[in-house]
């Protein structure tokens, strides 16, 4: 049965509420939550709870996605792959494949939350809340020395390949879809 992305995605947030309601939170809370998600859009559920929901519910979706193409979401590779997207936004699609600072801060930060992702899953911690609230902190360990090591260190194989990929194919559709 082929389902349609709204159908992906409904039950996605559906089965994320659920899980939050059995993990004891007031059912109320989640319904109206939810609700006012699915009328206000993006922008009520970052004015709600933050950035850190928004790339939650990302890096669902996502994980869904690369499921359909045969990579374990759960797998390192997989979770890296997934938290890149989950902190990438639409208009910077183009970017990943042209600015340098940008994509190695963009994988510093994704192999630091797959890490993060590894532990908490080995330790059952795998609900809506504890990625949510995951999310929030490594955002705020973004301006820590480790964060910056790791960034420095990456710069040095990522931005030759970045410089070889641009020079090889015309990447203007992707600075379209940003404008």
């Amino acid at each position: 049965m082929n389902l349609t992305n709204d159908q992906i995605i409904e039950s996605i947030l559906l089965e994320e509420s659920q899980k939050l309601i059995n993990e004891g939170y007031d059912q109320k809370l989640v319904e109206q939550s939810l609700a006012n998600f699915i009328t206000g859009g993006i922008g009520a559920v970052t004015s709600f709870g933050g950035e850190g929901i928004l790339q939650t519910i990302k890096g669902s979706l996502f994980s869904v996605l690369i499921a359909n193409f045969g990579i374990d979401p759960k797998s390192f590779f997989g979770l890296a792959i997934t938290n890149a997207f989950a902190n990438l936004s639409v208009g910077d699609y183009h970017r990943v494949l042209t600015d340098c600072d940008f994509t190695t801060k963009l994988i510093a930060k994704s192999i630091l939350e797959s890490f993060i992702d590894q532990m908490r899953n080995a330790a059952g911690m795998d609900s809506f809340l504890m990625t949510a609230m995951k999310d929030t902190f490594v955002e705020a360990g973004e301006n820590t020395q480790m964060y910056q090591t790791l960034a420095n260190k990456l710069t040095t194989f990522v931005c030759p390949i970045l410089e070889n990929f641009a020079g090889k194919y015309d990447l203007s559709p992707l600075k379209k879809i940003a404008n």
